[in-house]
């Protein structure tokens, strides 16, 4: 009876070892999830207190696929993260989902322009429906923070140059007055003077959008209004 109950007990074990290793195996391979799609698509603006974007996915994939996304709301200037979204579920063959993302206008004194919120965006797919997206706006933003430096403080150089420029051209160019026929020529007098400094500190700007632009594109793109 041991005789016969020990083979037995050995070749149990093994079928079940045989029916899980080739779907283990199955997990373990990488999915390629090239036939999914997503877009940032920016909506025509209907409110200057607010601006709208559509996040679409596509499922392009011969069967279901659940998505995840991790989308992080941030304030332009400070780079300070307002709020996290993390929006997910499933989409089945040929078909699209939609998220829609509205951004605020941010208030700020020293800045008259219209400033809107910023954010980073994450989607990633997968079999399994636990998935979570991977936030990655903390890392961005640490590859970024030198340039980013660099750029505040050349934007702080331009702006005050600026101001110091219209402020001049007010007090020494009147628009009234008997010598008004002469504002183009008293404006133009007086950019000269510091034009090379002007264009200078505009290239630098320029140089470095660009090269923050250039920080890991594929992750580490900033959607913004503009």
């Amino acid at each position: 009876m041991k005789t016969f109950l020990k083979p037995l007990a050995w070749s149990a074990s093994m079928a079940v070892a045989f029916i899980l290793y080739p779907i283990l195996t199955v997990q373990a391979e990488e999915v390629d999830f090239s036939c999914m799609k997503h877009q940032v698509r920016a909506k025509i603006p209907v409110s200057n207190n607010f601006r709208e974007f559509d996040i679409i996915v596509e499922n392009r994939c011969p069967g279901a696929v659940y998505w995840s996304i991790c989308l992080e709301r941030m304030y332009p200037q400070s780079r300070k993260i307002l709020e996290t979204l993390s929006p997910s579920g499933q989409i089945f063959v040929e078909k699209k989902t939609r998220v829609n993302l509205r951004m605020n206008r941010v208030s700020d004194e020293s800045d008259p322009q219209l400033v809107f919120e910023e954010f980073y965006l994450n989607v990633e797919f997968a079999l399994d429906p636990s998935l979570n997206a991977q936030c990655v706006a903390s890392d961005c933003e640490a590859k970024k923070r030198d340039l980013r430096t660099a750029f505040t403080a050349n934007d702080k150089a331009l702006h005050k140059l600026n101001t110091a420029l219209a402020e001049r051209i007010s007090t020494e160019c009147p628009k009234s007055g008997w010598s008004v026929n002469d504002q183009p020529e008293c404006e133009a007098g007086i950019r000269q003077a510091v034009q090379a400094e002007l264009d200078e500190l505009t290239n630098t700007q320029n140089e470095l959008e660009t090269q923050l632009a250039a920080v890991d594109p594929e992750v580490c793109q900033v959607y913004t209004s503009d």
